[in-house]
């Protein structure tokens, strides 16, 4: 399994929001013909992401979300990070899709 190891952002209503990567690369992955998935999962105190949803795809209509939350799902996040907060924690990442790794139409 991959760890989520995530710089804290913000926390608003036992809502841990973190980046996974830099949102300076976002519109150019765009431009350049990749993708972006912005997820939020439920985290276990375990660490173990699971009720993960979709709350933005683009580009659309590609399966990027499918994809993204196949990877969320299978994913943890460093149980120290969510140890200030409550066990009813959801975490808010980007998965970022270069434009060599976007699935075939």
């Amino acid at each position: 399994m991959r760890w989520l190891i995530p710089g804290l952002l913000a926390l608003v209503a036992g809502c841990a929001s973190v980046e996974a990567a830099d949102t300076q690369e976002e519109p150019e992955i765009l431009t350049q013909g990749g993708g972006i998935v912005r997820v939020s999962c439920a985290a276990a105190r375990d660490g173990d992401l699971h009720d993960c949803r979709i709350l933005s795809e683009r580009p659309t209509g590609r399966g990027l979300g499918d994809v993204a939350l196949r990877a969320a799902e299978g994913s943890r996040v460093d149980p120290e990070v969510l140890s200030p907060w409550s066990l009813r924690s959801r975490v808010e990442y980007n998965i970022l899709f270069r434009p060599e790794n976007m699935p075939n139409p």
